[in-house]
């Protein structure tokens, strides 16, 4: 009861007086539903690392969200508590906290040094970031057929150039034997 009447205050409505203390009121609580998202995430781990049987069942199944939120919220808890993420630089929304966690290390050392790894990145941004990646993938692979392609193409080159050149060699043994004798 005491914690619901501290929730009760602390989520109370002030009256507000400013624009400015709008915002420090929202960013305030926005802040602490990114932490409650992040405990809720490692409460996620602990449930399945003690659970590990009835987890699914009797703990995601009855939670007030679906198992892909529940599956993100964990991913993420376990990329802070691995150090994944520096203090401070966690977004501050699970969903793109989590398309960072999707990144390949060097793919997240490149968003890094973007600037995508911040607080206030949104996930539209990693979005574009990843599917700039994918377009640069594509290219590579692009790339790699064309150039395998071509050294096809060379191989097969060479080896009717070797052919011939045996063959040039042969007819050069024979009129060699015949100015012999």
């Amino acid at each position: 009861m005491h914690d619901e009447r501290v929730a009760l205050v602390a989520n109370a409505l002030v009256p507000l007086r400013s624009a400015d203390q709008a915002v420090e009121h929202i960013a305030r609580l926005w802040k602490e539903a990114q932490d409650k998202f992040l405990a809720i995430g490692r409460y996620l781990v602990e449930a399945k690392r003690r659970f590990p049987k009835a987890y699914e069942r009797e703990v995601v199944d009855r939670l007030p969200f679906g198992r892909q939120v529940a599956y993100q919220l964990a991913t993420v808890a376990r990329a802070v508590d691995a150090g994944t993420f520096q203090s401070g630089e966690m977004p501050r929304t699970y969903s793109a906290a989590y398309l960072l966690t999707t990144l390949a290390n060097e793919e997240l050392a490149q968003a890094r040094q973007k600037g995508l790894v911040h607080p206030d990145v949104r996930r539209r941004e990693i979005e574009a970031f990843k599917k700039a990646l994918e377009r640069e993938r594509q290219e590579m692979l692009g790339r790699r057929a064309l150039l395998l392609r071509q050294q096809e193409a060379l191989k097969a080159k060479v080896g009717r150039l070797s052919e011939a050149l045996e063959q040039a060699i042969a007819e050069l043994k024979y009129v060699e034997k015949e100015l012999e004798s």
